[in-house]
């Protein structure tokens, strides 16, 4: 089954078969390097913190080992450009069970620099007891940035745990928080 959201993700059933190719590349992000990976399906992959090329791709291989990688140096960074400025149209594709595939989507309702707990976001999707598979899910995430699961913190306000690392996380809410002030500003000059 493969469902199109509004919101440009596209979710797979799990028992969906994994794509026999993916185009990889680097591109840059408001936290530095990232690895992508792609089809004609979509963007599959997008993995922070991607400086050592040799790790990142050897992660990359073991998410789809079935899968020909074809590096496209060219193309990633300005793939990355224009998903950042919505220019390009290319769905976000995500694999999983149906419970990772309600809190993905719900990921993407949430808005830039709003910021949930894990039991809150279980709350939403109507199942108020599911903080650690909330948590689950999102550490099962393959795309960062764009299923924003850098937005979800704990109960007590502190940042937790993140697949990129909790320095990565902290930089992305700061940039938002940023992102938003110049709007703010931008708005109130006009």
């Amino acid at each position: 089954m493969i469902v199109i959201m509004p919101t440009k993700l596209t979710i797979l059933d799990e028992s969906v078969r994994p794509p026999e190719s993916l185009n990889y590349g680097w591109g840059g992000t408001p936290v530095g390097a990232a690895l992508l990976a792609w089809d004609k399906k979509g963007l599959r992959y997008l993995s922070l913190a991607a400086e050592n090329k040799m790790t990142s791709i050897d992660e990359l291989a073991s998410e789809w080992p079935s899968a020909s990688l074809i590096a496209c140096p060219t193309d990633a960074d300005s793939l990355l450009h224009d998903l950042f400025t919505e220019q390009h149209r290319l769905p976000l594709v995500l694999q999983g069970t149906a419970f990772q595939c309600a809190v993905w989507q719900a990921l993407t309702d949430l808005a830039l620099g709003e910021v949930v707990s894990y039991g809150e976001l279980a709350c939403r999707l109507g199942r108020p007891t599911a903080a650690r598979a909330v948590g689950s899910a999102l550490a099962a995430n393959r795309i960062a940035l764009f299923v924003p699961c850098h937005r979800v913190v704990q109960a007590s306000g502190s940042i937790g745990q993140f697949r990129w690392g909790s320095a990565t996380k902290s930089a992305l809410l700061a940039w938002e928080q940023d992102m938003l002030r110049d709007r703010v500003c931008v708005d109130s000059y006009h």
